[in-house]
């Protein structure tokens, strides 16, 4: 295995511990760097455009060969899944612009806040799913469902301030 991906997939699974509780949680799969999870979101969200609403959802996760410069798979196990613009009927997540630098548990957290339908999240411009998007900008007073959700902070397990996840600039110095 290539050592970029393992220390990565290693590093991965420290920040994941730091983030399970009451909103998020795993399991993953046997070994010192899964390279695939299963994440229980303990938020609610819409399975239709009836509003029909539940209360716990499942994401797989998978990070492929060339992880992390290429971008991890997200599937919905649940069926019907989230009706959300940027979840394909099929359960396949969009999850929009990814970065090597972002770490799983942070878009762990990206995904948890989309399925409240944030709207610095939710992209209803270039939807997977057409009508789920109509529905959400005819319905947008409607969301987020939940206006404060708190997550665990991936790099410290202190639970973070509600307001909406931030960017981090990392900046590289290479030395000669």
């Amino acid at each position: 295995m290539n050592p970029i991906r393992l220390e990565r997939l290693a590093g991965d699974l420290a920040e994941m511990r730091r983030i399970r509780g009451p909103r998020v949680d795993w399991i993953a799969e046997d070994g010192p760097a899964p390279a695939a999870y299963v994440v229980t979101y303990h938020l609610p969200s819409y399975t239709s455009a009836a509003f029909t609403r539940r209360e716990e959802h499942r994401v797989h996760f998978q990070m492929g060969p060339h992880y992390p410069f290429d971008r991890p798979q997200a599937l919905m196990l649940d069926t019907p899944p989230v009706f959300h613009p940027n979840v394909f009927a099929d359960g396949r997540i969009c999850f929009g612009v990814w970065s090597p630098e972002e770490g799983l548990a942070f878009l762990v957290i990206r995904i948890g806040r989309m399925l409240v339908y944030e709207p610095h999240l939710t992209n209803p411009g270039h939807p997977a799913r057409p009508d789920a998007s109509e529905w959400y900008r005819a319905h947008s007073a409607r969301f987020p469902i939940l206006r404060r959700v708190a997550f665990p902070d991936p790099l410290t397990g202190a639970t973070a301030d509600p307001r909406p996840l931030r960017r981090v600039d990392i900046q590289v110095v290479i030395k000669r």
